[in-house]
């Protein structure tokens, strides 16, 4: 799918909100930006589906689920690992003072490190908390994938809407709303990866909704008032979770993220205004962003035990710091393994 100006500066926005989310709960206040997790998870089950969709269409053939989630790896582990290890090696400096502890916690967290830690083994420690979207996507993308790919219209048009429905009435049963993500219950049943399944089954039903909507002849005026409901739509999403967090109105937030992401894939009027060099820059490092603000969190509040803006701006200030080198490290760190592996396996070949 060609880029996407809108959802660019939207993935920037909500990858804001979770970190500022997790930094706000050290100063005890609490919001319900969890929520923007959702918006990865929809955006995610949306350009899975299309790109199955777009290969199949152009080459008559689409990827396997694993050649897929081979690729998915290939790109979002290498900032996993450098993130685990520097978690690691900060953690295990301060709760795990000998060499044996060290190298205990390290087999106790291989799981993590691996990044299957999501599939319910319940795992007690893990080095980096928000690792665990990283392991729900890739865990869950294999096997909507998979569905997609060989029984698509009975997923699309009945596994989607039950698993949904199955999903969040459970989670309202438990939980009320939406915070959640480590906890397994009875024999096998993991927060984590339903909330994976089910917000990207979400996304799966915007993908449905926009190509709908996509083939309506709509007008100029009707074109503005779709993207101007997609800014309402996600504005009214910040600002209630502002206020409110945790109840049953988790859900309703929910349906209007997947509306919203719809209206934002639909290429119309204001999508140029999201076109920003420095949005853009910045919207390339929200991963390292999600993976890097769980270890400063964890020792700001040391040098910082009052919250004011001075505070949040620092934080942030310091995570784009964080965010810069550590995508500088591991571009670096790929580009020398590829060239390393890469003439061995054409000379191998």
């Amino acid at each position: 799918m060609a880029k996407n100006n809108s959802i660019t500066f939207w993935r920037l926005a909500f990858t804001v909100l979770v970190a500022l989310f997790h930094f706000l709960r050290l100063y005890d206040l609490n919001t319900g930006w969890y929520i923007s997790v959702e918006f990865f998870f929809i955006t995610s089950g949306f350009l899975l589906i299309n790109t199955c969709d777009k290969k199949r269409n152009k080459e008559g053939i689409s990827d396997s689920p694993w050649i897929y989630t081979k690729k998915r790896i290939a790109r979002l582990y290498p900032m996993y690992l450098f993130c685990f290890i520097l978690n690691f090696v900060i953690y295990s400096r301060i709760l795990y003072p000998s060499v044996t502890s060290k190298m205990q916690a390290l087999l106790e967290s291989i799981y993590e490190l691996i990044g299957i830690q999501m599939v319910g083994l319940n795992q007690d420690i893990y080095f980096n908390n928000v690792a665990w979207y990283v392991s729900a996507l890739l865990i869950a993308g294999y096997f909507i994938y998979y569905m997609v790919l060989n029984h698509r219209k009975f997923y699309i048009q009945f596994v989607c809407p039950i698993s949904v429905i199955l999903i969040y009435s459970f989670y309202y049963r438990i939980y009320t709303g939406m915070e959640m993500w480590g906890d397994s219950i009875g024999f096998w049943q993991h927060d984590a990866l339903l909330r994976a399944l089910a917000g990207m089954n979400m996304g799966i039903m915007s993908y449905q909704l926009c190509n709908k909507i996509k083939d309506i002849r709509l007008t100029a005026v009707s074109e503005y008032l779709l993207d101007a409901a997609e800014i309402f739509s996600f504005l009214f999403i910040i600002i209630y979770t502002a206020i409110v967090h945790n109840t049953d109105n988790d859900y309703a937030m929910v349906i209007f993220m997947a509306v919203a992401v719809a209206l934002a894939f639909g290429h119309r009027r204001f999508n140029s205004v999201f076109n920003n060099k420095l949005i853009n820059y910045l919207s390339g490092l929200t991963y390292a962003m999600y993976l890097n603000h769980a270890i400063l969190i964890s020792v700001f509040k040391r040098f910082a035990p009052e919250l004011n803006a001075l505070t949040i701006a620092a934080f942030f200030a310091i995570l784009l710091i964080m965010s810069v080198v550590s995508q500088f490290i591991v571009d670096k760190c790929v580009y020398i393994c590829a060239n390393i592996i890469k003439p061995k396996l054409i000379q191998k070949n």
